[in-house]
């Protein structure tokens, strides 16, 4: 367990169950599950963004806080070596992105500003209310160099 606490109001996430749940009976809304540690810094970076950000899309989009070393079985299933990472979800259907970087189960790492955000969560709702599982990013993935 981390001894740095999510500083934000951002709903965590601590077990399969609770992850799972929110995936299953979250309607008509996206459902943004952020992978990361607390203590790291491109984590915290993103937190603040998703932050700001959470009123904003709040009629689009609920925004969950998930630890990598609380809720392993999703780290492992969703193969997040890089933090942070974000995972998408639409009415228990996984929303895949094409942002340039290959991995299309995830957004991996942070954005250069609030609007990027802000354009990806909105194109990816657009998607998958018109039944695309699969979207194309509005914005170029900055990857990380550092693994986590």
């Amino acid at each position: 367990m981390n001894n740095i606490e999510n500083i934000y109001d951002l709903p965590d996430l601590i077990s399969k169950e609770e992850i799972d749940y929110v995936i299953n009976y979250t309607e008509d809304k996206l459902v943004v599950l952020r992978f990361g540690k607390n203590n790291n810094l491109p984590t915290i970076q993103l937190d603040k963004l998703l932050n700001k950000c959470c009123g904003i899309l709040a009629n689009m989009a609920d925004f969950y806080i998930v630890d990598t070393e609380q809720v392993r079985q999703y780290t492992e299933y969703f193969r997040v070596t890089t933090i942070p990472s974000l995972i998408f979800y639409f009415n228990g259907n996984h929303i895949r992105i094409e942002s340039g970087s290959g991995d299309h189960t995830k957004w991996i790492g942070t954005f250069q500003q609030k609007q990027d955000l802000i354009d990806v969560i909105e194109t990816l709702c657009t998607g998958a209310l018109s039944g695309k599982y699969l979207v194309q990013s509005p914005v170029k993935q900055q990857l990380l160099n550092e693994n986590n």
